[in-house]
């Protein structure tokens, strides 16, 4: 099916002044996320192709993406101390992203396009008004040259995976990123794994 069922009104997001980082290239990824997002509710209530309403979604992906690699590297390299929490809200992010992605591509109909940008416009703004926000001053007063004392040094990756693996990488980090006994078993798990392949090559 070329269209979607008809919607007659989607939310919208506005990049408020109180929304500013006051460091630049945070603020200007927010507001290009602000921007696609409010692309992706227009597309939805213009009922656009499924084709079009992908690529909005796609483009969201990719640029959130982007974005999070950027800011986590900020943050890691002021050793902030909230890194590791802050991290998890992304992976949760574009895990609950990844799979409404994966199911408009297998069974369209399914998605909440409603519940969907309501999820998204939402999460933005709280998540730049709040989480972003407490940040701010570990980044800009960060010199470049020194670390803050007792601050988890954790170093952010990007990665490029399949969908169908995209899930089992969030569920991974998040147990990395707490660094407990399931972590050290999952260390564990891929260290044996790795022996396995070595001694099968």
């Amino acid at each position: 099916m070329n269209h979607m069922a008809p919607v007659t009104t989607m939310p919208r997001l506005t990049f408020t002044p109180d929304m500013a980082t006051g460091i630049r290239a945070i603020d200007n990824d927010h507001r290009m996320l602000v921007d696609i997002a409010n692309s992706l509710s227009e597309e939805v209530l213009a009922g656009s192709k499924k084709e079009k309403l992908g690529a909005a979604l796609e483009a969201l992906i990719n640029y959130a993406e982007v974005h999070f690699s950027r800011e986590e590297k900020m943050i890691s390299d002021c050793a902030y101390a909230e890194t590791a929490s802050h991290m998890r809200e992304h992976q949760n992010f574009s895990r609950l992203v990844y799979e409404s992605h994966r199911l408009f591509r297998t069974d369209p109909e399914k998605v909440s396009w409603e519940k969907l940008t309501a999820f998204l416009m939402d999460w933005l703004k709280n998540h730049i008004l709040k989480t972003d926000k407490a940040y701010v001053d570990c980044v800009r007063n960060f010199d470049g040259t020194k670390k803050s004392a007792g601050a988890p040094l954790i170093q952010p990756v990007t990665l490029h995976v399949t969908p169908s693996r995209a899930d089992l990488l969030f569920r991974c980090s998040n147990l990395l990123l707490e660094d407990g006994e399931m972590a050290r078993l999952l260390e564990e798990a891929v260290s044996a794994i790795e022996t396995q392949q070595s001694t099968i090559g």
